[in-house]
Order: structure tokens, then C-alpha cells, then sequence
């Protein structure tokens, strides 16, 4: 799955249109999705990308756990 991300102002990265790429593998033990988020305007921009997204997946992968205990 690939698909365009851009912020609206007042965000310094309004304007500045990336590209987040979403593949997922069947593995073993069931999915390994792998996520690659580019085109950022500075090292900086995609850092707070990068927590966000860690902080996104993290909660995703609780979620699973929760449901698959259940």
C-alpha cells in the first residue's frame, strides 16, 4: 500500500507532500508489516515522524496482543 502524507499549515512541514509505503510478508508466526515513510524536507522532520509513527505502532501491536489473548 503506498499512499502520498502532507501537513496543513501552520506546521513547518505544510506543504511538503511524502510518501508513506506500507508492504506486508507472511511469516511463521503470522504478519511482518514494514512501514517506510519518505521525502522529508530535514533530519529533523522525519525524526518527529518516526516517534509518531513508533508511538502509532506501538499501540497498534498492544491492541493485537489484547485481542489475540482474548
Amino acid at each position: 500500500m503506498v499512499f502520498t502524507w502532507i501537513w496543513e499549515p501552520p506546521l513547518p512541514e505544510a506543504g511538503v507532500v511524502t510518501i508513506v509505503t506500507v508492504e506486508f510478508f507472511e511469516i511463521e508466526t503470522g504478519t511482518e508489516m514494514v512501514l517506510s515513510h519518505q521525502k522529508f524536507m530535514d533530519e529533523a522532520s522525519c525524526e518527529r515522524h518516526r516517534a509518531g509513527w513508533m508511538g502509532t505502532l506501538d499501540k497498534m501491536q498492544n491492541l493485537l496482543n489484547t485481542k489475540q489473548a482474548q
